[in-house]
């Protein structure tokens, strides 16, 4: 059984790396489009879209290191 759950921890947690990366490259890149895009659409001032932002990311990271990346490493310490 942990056989398939192991590469399958690794894989959704690669996979949550390259969502949090582009997340990332993409504020860095098209900074002025999503913030005039996001306050827009969320009726939210621009100045405190990127801190929502960076939290948001901040969260992610924390959720793919609990439900991802600890799993895979005690399992994969554990065979």
């Amino acid at each position: 059984m942990h056989d398939n759950i192991i590469p399958f921890l690794g894989y959704c947690a690669l996979v949550n790396i390259g969502v949090i990366l582009i997340w990332f490259i993409s504020i860095l890149v098209a900074r002025d489009t999503i913030l005039n895009l996001h306050s827009k659409i969320f009726m939210i001032p621009e100045d405190e879209i990127l801190p929502i932002h960076y939290k948001l990311i901040g969260q992610f990271k924390l959720l793919n290191i609990l439900f991802f990346i600890t799993p895979w490493l005690v399992l994969s310490l554990a065979k």
